[in-house]
């Protein structure tokens, strides 16, 4: 699945934990009904590691699903700077279909998009629908560096050819196929969802939660998933959210909220609200402990950080620590024995478990939706330092502790398969006595 994130920079689950930092920055405009105009499609994290000009045949290339059928494919952002003696000032953008046919074409002087130094720019091209695969092709005839993204290994980027169109073997020097995205971004629309949102019980308490409607409606019949997040106003954090699976065109769902937030403890010390989101998806013979993500860094070693995703099971156990590559920093017991039976866990943590107690620290992601653009809208609780042992999950625990008095925002959002996401945030607060 490529990167994705939307002009407004929100984006659906399952994507890395630095795009979900990003999005959820997004609900900062969260004020009314918000609908994503231009999603935007891409292999690379934002950061270039190297910027490579072709020849005047050769052209960069990536290759993309469409996210629904009949997607309108409007632009192709690509990051770039000018060569410091360019052989040509032309530049051209093509779209190729599965069969390497052309779909779409602009042409256009690069100095009207690049400068001396790498910045994105979009260039327009027709509106072009596009359906299964497409092939994004950028020809600048050695007349543009354009970005390359080393940290993924999406093996999406390709080198092509015109006159007849083709893709050509990757025989690049000292480049490895496997490590090299191409910084090419593709912008596109489709129908967004509609939704409304209504409060039917506004007061919160454990023993009477709040209870909140959201109806969705969505014209191409792909919706995904639904979230409901609880804001303290006080505060602007985010100390509930819940998530709930969608599909076909409608949906009328009921959520509550027991006047909770939640939390992670470590012997007797306590660091929150956190960031916690209910999974979807898992398989179930672990569903039940893999109930909860909190995206996290951890820092380990020679100060590496990086950005990890820790789990816990419905009893708040720690269960897994695991990145957006799928490796995994940590294993619990019971996980180990639900997906390898009969195993020796000691000879397992041994031989796996990277975390270290009274070294390896974990700070979890915490959430607000800033009052205004001096508030900051990521902080990260901790980091907690590792204590106890694996065996034990460290001792950390995701609990679920009484929310303070005072009244609460409720924004609710609705995404489909094709990325769209539509949030509204509701007239009437959740109050807590």
């Amino acid at each position: 699945m490529p990167r994705v994130e939307l002009r407004s920079e929100e984006s659906r689950d399952g994507l890395m934990v630095r795009v979900l930092v990003l999005i959820l920055i997004g609900m900062a405009a969260a004020t009314g009904i918000a609908g994503a105009e231009l999603v935007r499609l891409g292999y690379d994290d934002g950061s270039a590691e190297d910027a490579i000009w072709m020849d005047g045949l050769r052209g960069h290339a990536v290759l993309y699903d469409a996210p629904c059928e009949n997607w309108i494919l409007s632009g192709v952002e690509i990051l770039g700077k000018l060569a410091p003696e360019p052989r040509s000032e032309m530049l051209i953008v093509e779209v190729w279909d599965r069969n390497l046919s052309l779909l779409s074409r602009a042409t256009d002087r690069a100095r009207s998009y690049f400068s001396d130094n790498l910045t994105w720019s979009v260039v327009d091209i027709p509106d072009t629908t596009v359906s299964g695969s497409f092939l994004i092709s950028v020809y600048e005839f050695a007349g543009v560096y354009v970005g390359v993204d080393n940290s993924s290994r999406y093996q999406r980027s390709a080198l092509t050819a015109r006159n007849p169109n083709r893709i050509l073997p990757w025989d690049l020097e000292n480049r490895s196929y496997n490590q090299t995205n191409w910084m090419i971004r593709a912008l596109g629309s489709s129908p967004a969802p509609r939704i409304s949102l209504e409060m039917k019980r506004e007061r919160a308490s454990q023993a009477s939660p709040a209870e909140i409607r959201v109806m969705a409606l969505d014209e191409d019949d792909n919706l995904l998933r639904a979230a409901l997040y609880i804001i303290d106003n006080s505060s602007h954090e985010i100390v509930w959210s819940e998530m709930k699976p969608l599909e076909g065109g409608r949906a009328d769902l009921e959520f509550s909220w027991p006047a909770a937030a939640r939390q992670i403890s470590l012997d007797g010390s306590y660091y929150g609200p956190v960031f916690a989101a209910n999974e979807l998806g898992v398989p179930e013979n672990v569903s039940h402990l893999l109930a909860f993500s909190v995206p996290a860094i951890l820092e380990g070693r020679e100060n590496l950080t990086l950005f990890v995703q820790a789990y816990f099971g419905q009893d708040g156990r720690f269960n897994a620590l695991i990145d957006s590559y799928g490796r995994a920093y940590y294993l619990s017991s019971d996980l180990v024995e639900r997906t390898m039976p009969g195993g020796n866990y000691s000879q397992f943590a041994m031989e796996n478990i990277s975390l270290v107690p009274g070294e390896s620290r974990i700070g979890f992601l915490k959430m607000r939706l800033p009052a205004n653009i001096e508030e900051e809208a990521v902080e990260f609780a901790g980091p907690v330092l590792l204590a106890g042992s694996a065996q034990e999950g460290y001792g950390l625990r995701l609990e679920e502790t009484a929310a303070r008095s005072g009244e609460y925002i409720i924004l609710a959002e609705v995404q489909d398969l094709a990325f769209n996401v539509v949030r509204m945030a509701g007239d009437e607060m959740a109050r807590v006595a």
